[in-house]
């Protein structure tokens, strides 16, 4: 070790070698480590190395450490900045999806409190949707349905009232006869 950024208050041994195999594969490229670099520190360090050269020839060696607490700290700090950003990321997601179906829901449920009259026999309900997707085309056909539903139930309980009016008529006369004919029976026997 020839020389540390810490001055005075270096930490390393002075006569502290790197060993080799380390200087090795710093040779071979850049070297990475996440621990105590030989036994130099007591706890984990990052420490990277990086070969000096000049006109192509190795002159020498910088590596650089730092506590890996503090990177510890820092991306801690990173993760909770991300968990909270996720967090309300999907608070509004969440919150423009209910909007955006309660807007879809509605006339759906709208449709389906008309199908439910309808089929008790009230076609007066009419599906108020001003929309040009699948929905409003639903509802169209939907209105125009209770349109011909309410059509053929007046047209059915017009010709019900037409039949029975019909039927009464000559029912009362054949009634008028059968009364007669009873009332002449008594009367004659």
């Amino acid at each position: 070790l020839v020389a540390c950024s810490e001055g005075k208050r270096c930490i390393h041994s002075a006569p502290y070698t790197v060993p080799v195999e380390i200087h090795q594969k710093t040779t071979e490229g850049i070297y990475k480590e996440t621990g105590t670099f030989a036994k130099l520190y007591k706890n984990d360090y990052y420490t990277v190395g990086v070969p000096n050269t000049i006109d192509g020839q190795t002159i020498g060696y910088l590596y650089a450490s730092s506590p890996s607490k503090n990177l510890s700290i820092f991306l801690s700090e990173i993760f909770n900045m991300f968990i909270i950003s996720s967090g309300v990321v999907l608070f509004l997601a969440f919150a423009i999806i209910f909007v955006v179906t309660s807007q879809m829901v509605k006339p759906l449920k709208e449709m389906s409190k008309a199908a439910k009259q309808y089929g008790e026999g009230d076609f007066s309900r009419r599906v108020q949707i001003d929309r040009n997707d699948e929905i409003g085309e639903l509802a169209s056909a939907l209105n125009t349905m209770a349109d011909d539903l309410s059509i053929i139930e007046h047209s059915r309980r017009s010709f019900t009232a037409n039949v029975s009016l019909e039927l009464k008529t000559p029912m009362t006369t054949i009634g008028g006869f059968i009364d007669g004919i009873r009332f002449r029976h008594f009367t004659v026997g």
